[in-house]
């Protein structure tokens, strides 16, 4: 997994899923501010919502159980917007931000 501090942050916004492990991790990231977070997780959406459309019209994925993945990743993503909506940012002391560390610390991702 390529060094999120080394890339430029629209190498980043190209391939969030190639920089960050979880959804959650984007909002744990306290060099990134909360438009840049946001920023990163339309980003992401995206690309897993035209990997789904892909798969949708006949094509198929280039590996086995994307699909299964890329559907728990799409909801992690959502939640993780969600939750960055939801309070004025997600590396505050807000209910939101103490909910990502203590998941962060749960899971290890980052």
């Amino acid at each position: 997994m390529p060094d999120v501090e080394d890339a430029d942050f629209d190498m980043v916004r190209g391939d969030p899923g190639a920089y960050f492990r979880q959804p959650q991790a984007i909002l744990a990231d306290p060099t990134l501010d909360r438009q840049e977070r946001l920023t990163l997780l339309e980003a992401w959406l995206e690309d897993v919502d035209a990997r789904s459309a892909a798969t949708d019209e006949g094509m198929v994925p280039d590996r086995t159980g994307i699909t299964d993945k890329d559907v728990r990743t799409r909801a992690a993503i959502v939640a993780a917007r969600d939750t960055l909506l939801a309070g004025p940012d997600a590396g505050g002391t807000g209910i939101a931000a103490v909910a990502t560390r203590f998941w962060h610390r749960l899971t290890g991702a980052g």
